[in-house]
């Protein structure tokens, strides 16, 4: 069999990376070769369509591929491709709607290339029904893999990486959240974990209490929660309120220590009014998060929310934008400053910077040679983007 060069370029979620390495390993088993972009005979171009934006991100990489490189095989697969694959043939590119290797729940990896921190991915699929998303609508076969296949493939990437990230299409559609937390509590060693992306109303008070049990456990939970006005979650159908919401966060402060959060957030939704705004930038102000990412709506064909009327101005989407990071920077600042003197647990991504427990980045005075390491780093100030301390 010939040896194929091939390249891979991903967009988009944490889903998508770990569907990556699992083509890699896939070919490379095959005798293809890995390689850098200029050295590939082929390169395949996993795509994202979560916003418009990310439709154009990997059209663009591929345009711009073909240009450079006139001769090279482009294949394109992901979400982009499975919503709409003409515009990809005309783009230069051969599509496959996706690989079968992606699409078997006993498929596991055996490391994490690139990175310190390996995603894991436990669940695909979603029944969803918020009515601004279209990824729940392209049909990708559902499954979710049993714990006992997830603390497998986790021990055996655990080898090369030091700390492992949980991820999922839709963690509410796992179904066996409540055993693999248990599992992932027994497990033994100093592996680092924690979740990525989670549905709020995933964590339960029984996991809540699991996860206090557990110090490598990093208390840092994202939550995807959109707006915190009402009105707003009800037109998105996103089946739960910011009351909700706010309980599970004070549930989870008194039973997790050092337990930060992060969201993401959509400005402009159909309908929001100034109030509804109002009530975004309040939350944010109130429950300080360390991080906020914040999309102005994109609206997708055959969705509910593209036929719904009040349309927000794209020059008042992009002001709301502008004033939700400038509200959570400050928080995030704050979140900093709290840390200045005391001790972090940091794992080492370069050399001279890494990530706490609570995934807060750290800069690294000196000259440190511990990549992929747990070091233990004292917090002497901070920048705008990082915290700065130096190894004890």
């Amino acid at each position: 069999m010939e040896r194929t060069k091939f390249h891979i370029k991903d967009f988009g979620c944490k889903v998508n990376q770990y569907d990556s390495r699992l083509i890699r390993e896939a070919l490379q088993s095959m005798g293809h070769v890995f390689s850098g972009l200029p050295d590939a005979d082929i390169v395949l171009v996993n795509t994202c369509s979560v916003t418009k934006k990310a439709d154009k991100k990997a059209l663009k990489y591929i345009r711009r591929t073909k240009r450079e490189f006139p001769n090279k095989e482009i294949m394109a697969t992901g979400c982009s491709v499975r919503k709409s694959s003409s515009v990809y043939h005309k783009s230069g590119a051969e599509t496959a709607k996706s690989f079968l290797w992606l699409d078997n729940p006993s498929r596991c990896i055996r490391q994490f290339y690139d990175h310190t921190r390996a995603f894991i991915k436990v669940q695909q699929g979603c029944s969803g029904g918020c009515s601004y998303c279209s990824i729940w609508k392209l049909k990708r076969p559902f499954f979710k893999k049993k714990p006992e296949t997830v603390i497998k493939e986790i021990k055996k990437v655990s080898q090369k990486h030091p700390e492992i990230v949980l991820c999922a299409t839709n963690f509410k559609e796992y179904g066996y959240l409540d055993e693999l937390v248990k599992k992932m509590v027994r497990l033994k060693g100093d592996l680092r974990w924690r979740f990525s992306s989670i549905h709020p109303l995933c964590l339960r008070k029984n996991i809540i209490e699991l996860l206090e049990e557990d110090d490598r456990f990093c208390p840092h939970f994202h939550f995807p929660i959109q707006s915190a006005s009402d009105s707003v979650l009800k037109r998105m159908n996103r089946n739960y309120s910011i009351v909700m919401i706010r309980r599970i966060i004070d549930d989870i402060k008194i039973n997790v220590e050092n337990a930060v959060f992060s969201f993401d957030l959509i400005a402009g939704f159909p309908g929001e009014t100034c109030e509804d705004f109002n009530k975004t930038i309040g939350f944010i102000k109130d429950v300080s998060p360390v991080k906020v990412h914040v999309f102005p709506f994109s609206p997708r064909n055959n969705t509910p929310a593209y036929k719904m009327g009040g349309r927000v101005m794209q020059n008042i989407k992009n002001y709301r934008v502008r004033r939700i990071q400038e509200a959570a920077h400050e928080e995030r600042l704050k979140n900093f400053r709290e840390w200045v003197g005391k001790k972090a647990e940091v794992i080492l991504e370069n050399g001279k910077s890494g990530y706490t427990r609570e995934s807060l980045p750290v800069k690294i005075k000196g000259s440190p040679s511990f990549y992929g390491k747990h070091a233990d780093v004292r917090i002497s100030g901070f920048t705008d983007k990082c915290l700065t301390g130096y190894l004890e």
